[in-house]
């Protein structure tokens, strides 16, 4: 496949100048917005959104503001959630809840954005990049889920801090 972008693959917001490079040496598809169509093209694009903070989501294409560059960004935030055997939860339950918490956001709009949440044994819990903490628990309220505590995340570490580098993901 050529490194080369064609006239309808060129770059035509801040968002796919930052993707492009990323992608253009290997799969190049026509736009940042439009999904590739092979599962190799697809993975590419994940990793390359993942590494330019941009996610795919049912809203939009939308930056996700982390720590970058010294900007001034959205806080992220760990939600623990208590729900006795959500570790015992079917995938079709797990499913509705992800299905109402989407419904939800994209009502609420993309400042507020969910990253992924981990079940465990009684307890769910989530991280989301929000404005404030405010948002969380409105987003919570109007889900009808349980936000027993909401947490401002301020570090990340990982194996890479114990060898003086910064963190890998944020």
């Amino acid at each position: 496949m050529s490194s080369r972008l064609s006239s309808s693959q060129v770059p035509t917001s801040p968002f796919e100048s930052r993707i492009y490079p990323l992608l253009a040496t290997t799969h190049p598809f026509p736009r940042a917005h439009s999904l590739p169509q092979s599962g190799i093209q697809f993975a590419l694009a994940m990793q390359a959104m993942h590494a330019t903070g941009l996610r795919i989501s049912t809203r939009k294409l939308t930056p996700i503001r982390t720590q970058y560059q010294g900007m001034s960004v959205m806080p992220k935030y760990v939600i623990e959630r208590d729900l006795p055997g959500a570790g015992k939860l079917s995938a079709a339950e797990l499913k509705a809840i992800a299905q109402k918490s989407c419904g939800v956001l994209n009502k609420m709009g993309p400042r507020i954005q969910w990253l992924q949440s981990y079940v465990t044994g009684d307890k769910i819990y989530c991280v989301y990049i929000a404005p404030n903490e405010k948002a969380v628990r409105d987003h919570a309220q109007q889900g009808g889920f349980p936000a027993n505590r909401v947490s401002e995340v301020t570090r990340v570490i990982d194996p890479a801090t114990a060898e003086g580098r910064p963190a890998t993901a944020a």
